[in-house]
């Protein structure tokens, strides 16, 4: 099966597979973000691909040795959203930095630390699968994704509908 949204200078593509690699889940999600929003949409550029079997979150950026494309920091929006199986939070580092990206429940509670290190310039995607820190199922519900990064601030809604 696979799927794509697309909006706000983005697509994001996902792919997943209910038996061949393991399981029920996604098996390949795939962003691109057009480096000039007039271009045709022949003109993107591969900005990062996700890939996770459930814990921890693993992610491949651009390549070493190309330049960060991006003006300003920012948190995009989690696509899907809302979501049953998984996720992806988008966001965006106008230099490199440290960045804290954190998923939290309704009462204030830390559900789950996707990012926290040290991250390059450029535009960054990571899964959350709907799972705690423990790799517990989270509750159905809202969520937040709170960014942090060199005094930038940002939350995101989310919602598990599982």
């Amino acid at each position: 099966m696979s799927a794509f949204n697309s909006g706000g200078g983005e697509m994001v593509l996902a792919m997943a597979a209910a038996d061949e690699y393991g399981g029920d889940g996604e098996v390949a999600l795939i962003t691109f973000v057009k480096l000039d929003p007039g271009a045709d949409a022949a003109s993107v550029e591969l900005t990062g691909a996700v890939f996770n079997d459930g814990m921890p979150p693993a992610e491949i950026g651009v390549p070493a040795g190309v330049p960060a494309r991006t003006s300003a920091t920012a948190l995009g929006r989690a696509t899907p959203n809302p979501f049953t199986q998984g996720t992806v939070i988008s966001y965006r580092l106008a230099s490199a930095g440290q960045v804290s990206l954190e998923i939290y429940n309704v009462e204030g509670q830390l559900v789950r630390t996707l990012v926290r290190s040290g991250v390059d310039a450029g535009t960054h995607t990571v899964l959350w699968n709907g799972r705690d820190d423990s790799g517990k199922a989270a509750a159905r519900g809202v969520y937040f994704c709170c960014m942090e990064a060199d005094g930038y601030r940002a939350t995101e809604k989310i919602v598990l509908i599982r």
